[in-house]
């Protein structure tokens, strides 16, 4: 999933933060190596935890933000709370270290945490959960190129049968149970079990690094592909 590697690419030190569900994590990788990484599974808690675990991190392998090659975040879609956190600490962080800034599909990465447990299938899937029968879904092959684009959709029996009929696929993320229930659709595996740790964005994050493919830091928004709701209060 990556071009020609040279010398700067293999020795770069890329900060990596996943808070777009329930668990909160940051790891830190040297090329395509994660050097440490920790995962705490502890819902709404990311404004507390999500800053001293990239400081502890930093100091375990005793690196200074200046010394970063870049920051790689997951973009979206997920927890809108969660989400800006993620990406208000990682713009932060390339602004005074003036180092770039590199976006993840979250939905991707749900797809290669599947393909790296269950790496025997031709397509891989991220899905969601976006609350009632809705979720963001998406469906990648081996090399990650998407055959089922990001969305947001209704888990109607007409798109799971379109789904089902691309052939057997993999599915991890927090859309996983609503899937579980509806075991008559043959190709569909869903693994629950699985959870997204920063580790799930490197790949990517290693990709964009070596392309230079960063995001503008000024315009940098996350990816929430449907619209925040939200009302306003009772008088």
């Amino acid at each position: 999933m990556h071009g020609e590697i040279n010398t700067l690419s293999t020795e770069s030190h890329i900060l990596l933060i996943e808070t777009s569900g329930n668990t909160c994590s940051a790891g830190i990788s040297k090329g395509q190596l994660i050097l440490d990484q920790k995962t705490i599974a502890e819902p709404n808690s990311h404004s507390k935890l999500l800053a001293p675990m990239v400081e502890e991190l930093l100091k375990n392998q005793n690196i200074s933000t200046s010394n970063l090659s870049a920051v790689a975040l997951s973009e979206g879609p997920g927890s809108y709370t969660g989400l800006r956190i993620g990406a208000s600490l990682a713009k932060g962080i390339c602004y005074a270290s003036k180092i770039p800034l590199i976006s993840v599909p979250t939905l991707q990465a749900w797809a290669y945490a599947a393909f790296k447990s269950y790496p025997h299938y031709d397509l891989y899937g991220g899905i969601i959960d976006a609350r009632r029968e809705d979720a963001y879904v998406a469906v990648y092959n081996r090399k990650f190129r998407a055959a089922f684009e990001a969305q947001f959709v209704s888990l109607t029996e007409e798109v799971l049968s379109k789904i089902d009929a691309m052939g057997q696929i993999a599915f991890a993320g927090s859309g996983c149970e609503k899937l579980s229930k509806r075991d008559e659709y043959k190709a569909i595996k869903s693994l629950p079990e699985l959870s997204l740790n920063s580790e799930h964005l490197l790949p990517f994050a290693y990709d964009k690094f070596i392309n230079k493919d960063f995001e503008d830091l000024a315009y940098f928004e996350p990816n929430y592909i449907k619209s925040v709701y939200t009302t306003s209060p009772k008088k």
